[in-house]
């Protein structure tokens, strides 16, 4: 999922979503522990909602 996110981000070129996606990616691909990966994941969604006032504020 985080990649997929991360595809749009990119697109958009948003950088602080593409920056934590990345992040959380390379957390799974370690197989960091769960308390990091769930961090990762607040994280991912917290920019999520910054994301999408940004592209508001952009329409």
């Amino acid at each position: 999922m985080a990649h997929r996110i991360n595809g749009g981000a990119r697109m958009m070129n948003y950088t602080p979503l593409k920056e934590t996606c990345e992040a959380l990616e390379v957390a799974c691909n370690n197989e960091q522990d769960w308390e990091t990966i769930e961090q990762l994941v607040e994280c991912v969604l917290e920019d999520m909602v910054r994301f999408n006032k940004w592209l508001a504020e952009k329409s």
